[in-house]
């Protein structure tokens, strides 16, 4: 019955924790000034992606404190191309090919070395990480699979409930005395009939005499 009280608190944790630190879509800037995320889906030997990594490597020393660049490759790996057809859609965008850049609520498919969209991006950055509140596309995705993992707690903790009131009916008899109880009764009543069973067939028993050795004769000497 302990065990089961245990159980049902452990899953009400279960429960609380993950409600704690649900994410949301809208990020609140701390006054230490997080470097915000970045997304990148590309992939592995299109050049224009390696001409975008290329301009955020020459960018990395004036703005490489305000970001995070995390970045996907889809060509050769068919969840991330799902993941990025998801994010699109999310961001109200049809993908044609990579690369495919997101910061906050902008986002850009393709990339060329030129001057006005490389203003673009890094006056992005900084929009993005001035802002008040920050669009993190991706909180949102941590947000479905929170709210999967809770609805999966909260049956586990239903069916626990359910275990527990049935515990309870269970351990009470028409008497009101707990069966675990009665059970324990009943064990300590037939060790103390065994007992007894005992005593009377030891008593009961025929006792064995010890048998007496004769003495051994005495062999005569010859003279």
């Amino acid at each position: 019955m302990k065990n089961i009280k245990k159980l049902f608190v452990l899953l009400l944790l279960l429960v609380l924790v993950p409600l704690t630190v649900y994410a949301d879509e809208e990020v609140t800037a701390t006054e230490e000034k997080d470097p915000i995320n970045i997304y990148l889906f590309r992939g592995e030997g299109c050049p224009h992606c390696a001409d975008l990594e290329e301009f955020f490597d020459k960018i990395d020393k004036e703005y490489g404190k305000y970001y995070k660049l995390i970045d996907y490759e889809v060509w050769y790996d068919k969840d991330n191309n799902d993941l990025m057809q998801e994010i699109a859609d999310k961001m109200g965008d049809t993908v044609s090919g990579v690369p495919y850049l997101i910061i906050g609520h902008k986002s850009w498919n393709g990339y060329e070395d030129d001057k006005q969209l490389n203003k673009e991006i890094t006056d992005a950055i900084m929009e993005e990480y001035n802002a008040e509140t920050r669009y993190d596309v991706f909180a949102d995705q941590d947000k479905k699979g929170n709210a999967g993992a809770i609805i999966l707690v909260v049956c586990i903790v239903a069916a626990g409930v359910g275990l527990l009131l049935l515990s309870r009916k269970s351990t009470e008899n028409v008497n009101d005395v707990p069966v675990e109880e009665e059970e324990e009764l009943k064990v300590e009543k037939v060790v103390e009939e065994k007992k007894e069973e005992v005593k009377v067939a030891k008593e009961e028993a025929p006792k064995k005499t010890a048998s007496k050795k004769k003495p051994a004769k005495k062999k005569s000497k010859k003279k």
